[in-house]
């Protein structure tokens, strides 16, 4: 096992096993890591825990996660070939929801900054949009981010989380994208390597 992907394009989990959905995610990783880094932002591909909880997934979580991972990774790409910025988030977030076949009903651009950090999830909870200012604050690697659950990965309040766990339901129950009302908290990063 490899400690470290690096630049790697295969690897062989741990007990020399290999699988074929995270070879044909690692080199998506190591392309988008290559994009974040030409937009001045940085990620690292993996790292222990993340490969660890990788094991776990059943084949079709991996599976979604992949899909997840590569229409996001074909959008940032579509933009930079379209010579528009992968930081501008109101660009990034219309043509992900586009490809998404799905639409915002208000103007989102009225309130959509390029200094928000946006996350768009189906109601399956798979992520379909995070606005690239993420990875700028964000010190988990890409695949802790596709293999951990965010309850793991980030500690808040139990208030702070139902509160935002109501907001969400009211956008799902109103079936259109609206700011949400939760105050300002903290967000902390459970086990993350800082970079810094």
């Amino acid at each position: 096992m490899n400690e470290h992907l690096g630049n790697a394009t295969a690897i062989r989990i741990p007990h020399g096993k290999a699988d074929p959905v995270l070879n044909e995610l690692v080199p998506k990783l190591v392309r988008f890591q290559k994009l974040l880094r030409d937009h001045d932002s940085d990620v690292e591909i993996d790292s222990k825990a993340s490969r660890e909880a990788w094991l776990t997934l059943p084949e079709g979580v991996k599976m979604a996660a992949l899909r997840g991972f590569s229409g996001y990774l074909e959008n940032c790409e579509d933009l930079v070939h379209a010579g528009i910025s992968i930081r501008d988030n109101y660009a990034l977030l219309m043509h992900s929801l586009k490809k998404a076949n799905l639409f915002a009903i208000e103007d989102v651009k009225s309130f959509l900054t390029n200094d928000n950090i946006v996350e768009v999830y189906n109601l399956e909870h798979i992520q379909l949009f995070r606005s690239i200012n993420f990875f700028d604050l964000c010190n988990y690697s890409l695949l802790d981010l596709l293999a951990r659950e965010w309850f793991v990965l980030f500690d808040r309040l139990s208030s702070d989380t139902d509160a935002n766990l109501r907001e969400f339901q009211m956008s799902i129950d109103a079936k259109k994208l609206r700011r949400l009302t939760v105050p300002a908290h903290l967000l902390k990063e459970r086990d993350s390597n800082p970079r810094g």
